[in-house]
């Protein structure tokens, strides 16, 4: 049972009491989720820059925003499927900071902020999308730049706190490790997980992937989808991010 304490324009305080802990009061501050959007090309994420109050700072962010601009929207919405709402939104903020418009934006994490705090921020993936003509549709007082980072520039910005929500941080790191810092040797060829040339910087990688001292047997990402139709089995896997090698196992053969 909860009892609304404080309803503002974007956020409400409850008080609410939960038997797992004790029968104990808990007050809760609430208000609408929000989305945020990994535009993924060519081994390449699309950051936003804009000037943010709550560091007196410009920031390097992910592109993103509300689900619903209002308390009131976003209660009347609560006992549907935020999903779909939240899909709406991801195609909508995208549109109107970087000015593309996007297609099947794939959920790939929902982050919680906490006990206390109800403000669940949508992550999708993005990797099908074309520019639109009118560009950037901004609001009164946005002032939004964007560009595209390589995946060891973002880790770099990560490390650098280059972008400061620290949700984002950790979803990036997360999406960079499990889904696109494999690269595969197929006869002679580094490749990425899309099955495209992945250009590796670091001298002697293939003699130092190669030696079998620094070979490792352990189980591959499943979104892993590598193929080359000229040899069937790996000689050897490895994991780049940034200018360190990781070993990791060898993907599944090709079918």
């Amino acid at each position: 049972m909860e009892q609304i304490k404080y309803s503002g324009k974007i956020i409400e305080v409850i008080e609410s009491t939960h038997p797992h802990h004790g029968n104990r009061v808990l007050e809760i501050a609430r208000r609408s989720p929000g989305v945020r959007a990994l535009v993924v090309h060519d081994n390449k994420i699309l950051l936003t820059k804009e000037f943010r109050h709550e560091t007196n700072n410009f920031q390097y962010r992910l592109p993103g925003g509300k689900v619903f601009d209002t308390l009131a929207e976003f209660k009347r919405a609560r006992d549907s499927d935020m999903h779909k709402f939240a899909v709406t939104a991801v195609i909508k903020e995208v549109s109107e900071e970087v000015g593309l418009n996007i297609k099947n934006p794939k959920l790939i994490k929902i982050s919680c902020a906490g006990a206390t705090i109800k403000w669940d921020l949508f992550y999708f993936e993005i990797t099908e999308f074309e520019k639109n003509p009118h560009g950037q549709h901004l609001e009164d007082g946005e002032d939004i730049t964007f560009a595209w980072f390589s995946f060891p520039e973002v880790i770099k910005l990560c490390k650098d706190n280059k972008i400061d929500e620290d949700r984002s941080v950790g979803v990036l790191l997360t999406y960079l490790h499990n889904f696109h810092a494999i690269i595969v040797h197929y006869g002679g060829r580094f490749l990425d997980r899309s099955g495209r040339n992945f250009h590796c910087p670091i001298r002697n990688a293939r003699r130092y992937a190669g030696n079998s001292r620094h070979r490792a047997r352990i189980r591959c990402h499943p979104d892993a989808n590598i193929r080359d139709t000229r040899c069937r089995r790996p000689r050897y896997a490895l994991a780049h991010s940034g200018r360190q090698i990781l070993p990791t196992l060898h993907p599944r053969r090709p079918t």
